[in-house]
């Protein structure tokens, strides 16, 4: 499906809807380049501010248009929360807005699935942008298959946040040599200076966070099950009998917080810190202290803390089931990817990343170099080129969203 502007009329910005879960300081940055390309008009659409298991800051300072929806959530899961949120009001806002185009991240929500069924009835373009992979099995995709089925197959286009997301979205429909690869990335060129300008004090800092001359292992994330945890502190266990004088650093919070604690004491693990929620900024000041990254997820969709530990110059130690695994670590160039719950695998490579660390290190930030936010734009405006005809050009007089924000 495409969509053509008016040749006989003046010409104006392509009207871009997207869709987003929640805010995340991580897409911000991206939103506010893609609203500065010449000839789009972009307005994004959260379906909630936050979600309970965040704690990001949520500020945006009107760089790209944006309403928040009203919602209600449902919420499932004890272990790791799944969050359906249900927008009555996304049609109506799409309507008004007068949207020339969609796009959504994601499948798994009421707005997407409405906005899916706006764009058939309307004929317009909707492009869906997915990270999910085959690695992600759980009863909601089972009984959802056809429905995301019917969506990729009747999608105009696609986003993939890496090379697995695209295989994935293949097997459901999608036509692979059309799927733009918007890597999932973070603010690479921002951690990677702040980390630059932090090294020279990497041993008051290590002071400061209470940390001994041995190597360090760090561990970023939500402190919940499928993260890999459990395992991670397993392998330090492991690691010690080795070095003795090994460290592990774990980021983060969540409901394994009393588990891991009650671990610690009743083996009498050593050289473990539990450092609770730090925020984003804080970060780089944790991976110029650490020696290795170690992301052993069970199941992950992407994994960003890789991508922040690449820019800062870390080797990346991660498990087979993490989207990013394949796009983000060369196995023995910059770091180890292991298979899932096995601690023993997990500290042997652990153990060859930390023998290693500077030249994997060095290796991480040549691999994460090429996955930037402009990296992200250029993917979305070929996506966008693909299913219009629209010239993006921009109309004279006018700057990129200049309307604001919206709130309801």
């Amino acid at each position: 499906m495409s969509t053509r502007l008016d040749p006989n009329v003046s010409p104006r910005r392509l009207r871009v809807a997207l869709l987003h879960n929640i805010i995340s300081p991580h897409v911000v940055p991206l939103f506010e380049r893609l609203a500065l390309q010449p000839g789009i008009s972009l307005k994004v659409y959260f379906l909630a501010e936050s979600d309970r298991n965040r704690r990001w800051a949520t500020a945006i300072d009107r760089k790209f248009a944006y309403e928040v929806l009203p919602n209600w959530a449902i919420r499932l899961g004890r272990k790791d929360l799944y969050t359906f949120f249900i927008n009555p009001t996304i049609a109506s806002a799409l309507i008004r807005d007068r949207f020339d185009v969609l796009i959504s991240v994601g499948w798994d929500s009421f707005a997407s699935q409405a906005a899916f069924i706006l764009c058939k009835v309307l004929g317009r373009p909707y492009i869906l942008w997915s990270g999910s992979t085959a690695n992600e099995p759980s009863w909601r995709r089972t009984i959802t298959r056809p429905i995301v089925k019917a969506m990729v197959g009747g999608s105009a286009g696609w986003i993939a946040y890496g090379t697995r997301a695209r295989d994935y979205m293949a097997t459901l429909g999608a036509d692979p040599s059309r799927v733009a690869i918007a890597y999932n990335t973070v603010d690479v060129d921002g951690f990677a200076a702040r980390a630059d300008a932090l090294r020279p004090q990497r041993a008051l800092i290590r002071r400061e966070l209470g940390i001994g001359d041995g190597p360090t292992i760090l561990y970023v994330g939500q402190l919940i099950e499928r993260k890999g945890a459990l395992d991670l502190l397993e392998a330090h266990r492991i690691l010690l009998r080795s070095r003795a004088d090994a460290q592990l650093l774990l980021v983060g919070y969540g409901p394994l917080e009393a588990e891991l604690r009650r671990r610690i004491d009743a083996d009498a693990i050593t050289g473990v810190k539990l450092c609770g929620h730090v925020a984003i900024p804080d970060l780089p000041r944790y991976y110029v202290a650490a020696d290795c990254l170690a992301a052993p997820s069970h199941e992950e969709v992407w994994g960003l803390v890789l991508n922040e530990a690449a820019a800062c110059g870390l080797p990346l130690v991660t498990a087979e089931p993490v989207g990013a695994a394949p796009d983000l670590v060369i196995p023995g160039t910059n770091g180890y990817v292991i298979p899932p719950r096995d601690p023993v695998a997990l500290a042997d490579a652990l153990n060859r990343a930390l023998d290693s660390s500077e030249k994997m290190g060095a290796a991480s930030r040549s691999i994460i170099s090429r996955m930037t936010y402009d990296q992200n734009v250029e993917a979305i405006v070929t996506a966008l080129r693909r299913v219009t005809r629209a010239s993006f050009v921009p109309v004279s007089g006018q700057t990129p969203q200049s309307a604001g924000r919206d709130r309801t």
